[in-house]
């Protein structure tokens, strides 16, 4: 039996893991048209991974945060909590991008817990934590920008809760035998309940910290009245079928357009990426199957899905990811051997940068763009396309409809 001094080697081991999912998930994708407005907000041109380190790191001290909280209450918890708040499908979004959601969500969570231990050992350390939660909250909604949460999203929003949507049966079960007089489970309802609340502030991740301690709660709670885990296991290799189906689909699917160019569904664009992904998800669902212990099943299941999202990126058919991308559509359409000197609303200046073209075009405001035409002798201009039609007919134009933007080339 181990020794309830000192906190389990393996407590670590999903977090330490999962930080290097997030840490490498920066590099996976390019950068998504509704990451621009915070980039801009930084004021510079900075790589994509720059962009997005400061959410990934926030994210990973959110998780840090969750498992002080729980170290002296419930060790085996408290890891638990922290690998599946990392596993958490909306987490990992918002940890791996330019946004100010996982800002927010670390303040609320220092906030919070900060707020519980005050009231449970009342020392003034946690009157500072409190302070210091608050503050960054305060400033992630004055001073950063929002991200524009727009209606089709919906949908997606409830896959963020990948892996553990999958195993509702489980967590309701477990979840009926919480004690929730207990100060953990109390303080765990209540930032739930808080964090999505924040839901009207546009922050979309504050409750999740929270939901994952409940979520921990409830499969410790159902692993005590069902030590050989039975229901969770059969649950699991259910979902592995699933998945295995899913991948062989995908690789029939490929096999159809390329060999027989017959196109059934809208393919990954990265068929190989995908199909490792799946596989290596696969692979760790069989392994957390055959696992009796119930931190190490979850440690499995965290680090499936962390694969699996990691592989996100790549299963986006290409037409999505290039309506989501326009840096990568400028990029394909840019004219070749553009003019060293280029204009471009001042708005859309760093998609330039991460197109890499032009990356010292001048900033011009759109209004003053005739003026520059006729003074330059040979001209690209990067514009909205509502704001092309009031421009001068051109030698060239090219509109990129799915970005809703238009390059523009001029020569006297």
């Amino acid at each position: 039996m181990e020794k309830t001094g000192k906190v389990p080697d393996r407590a670590w081991v999903p977090f330490a893991l999962l930080a290097l999912f997030y840490l490498g998930g920066l590099w996976q994708r390019p950068m998504f048209d509704l990451e621009y407005p915070f980039a801009m907000w930084l004021g510079r041109d900075l790589p994509a991974f720059s962009v997005r380190l400061g959410s990934a790191l926030a994210t990973l001290l959110t998780a840090g945060t969750l498992f002080c909280f729980l170290r002296r209450r419930d060790r085996t918890a408290g890891g638990m909590a922290a690998a599946v708040f990392l596993s958490f499908g909306a987490v990992f979004a918002a940890g791996t991008a330019a946004d100010r959601t996982a800002y927010f969500t670390l303040g609320f969570t220092v906030a919070v817990c900060a707020s519980a231990d005050l009231v449970l050992r009342k020392k003034p350390v946690h009157l500072l934590g409190l302070g210091l939660g608050v503050a960054l909250c305060a400033y992630a909604l004055t001073r950063m920008p929002p991200t524009a949460f727009r209606r089709e999203f919906w949908p997606w929003y409830l896959l963020g809760f990948f892996p553990y949507l999958l195993f509702l049966p489980v967590l309701a079960a477990g979840g009926r035998r919480i004690g929730f007089r207990a100060a953990v489970p109390r303080t765990a309802v209540a930032g739930t309940l808080l964090g999505f609340a924040a839901l009207a502030l546009g922050e979309w991740t504050a409750g999740l910290p929270f939901l994952a301690v409940l979520t921990a709660l409830a499969l410790a709670r159902y692993a005590e009245t069902d030590p050989q885990m039975t229901r969770f296991d059969r649950l699991l290799k259910h979902w592995v079928k699933v998945f295995s189906a899913a991948g062989i689909l995908l690789v029939a699917g490929y096999c159809l357009f390329r060999f027989g160019k017959v196109r059934a569904f809208p393919l990954p664009n990265n068929m190989t990426m995908t199909v490792f992904a799946i596989l290596i998800l696969v692979v760790w669902s069989v392994m957390a199957s055959r696992e009796p212990r119930l931190e190490v099943k979850t440690c499995y299941l965290a680090l499936g899905a962390a694969f699996f999202l990691c592989g996100l990126p790549a299963m986006i058919p290409a037409e999505t990811l290039l309506r989501r991308t326009p840096a990568e559509l400028v990029r394909r359409c840019w004219p070749q051997g553009a003019p060293a000197f280029v204009a471009v609303a001042p708005e859309l200046r760093p998609m330039l940068y991460w197109a890499k073209v032009a990356p010292h075009a001048a900033p011009v405001r759109p209004d003053r763009m005739p003026k520059l035409i006729g003074s330059a002798g040979r001209v690209v201009l990067l514009v909205r396309e509502p704001d092309s039609r009031l421009l001068p007919f051109a030698r060239r134009k090219i509109v990129l409809r799915t970005a809703g933007l238009a390059i523009m080339e001029y020569e006297r």
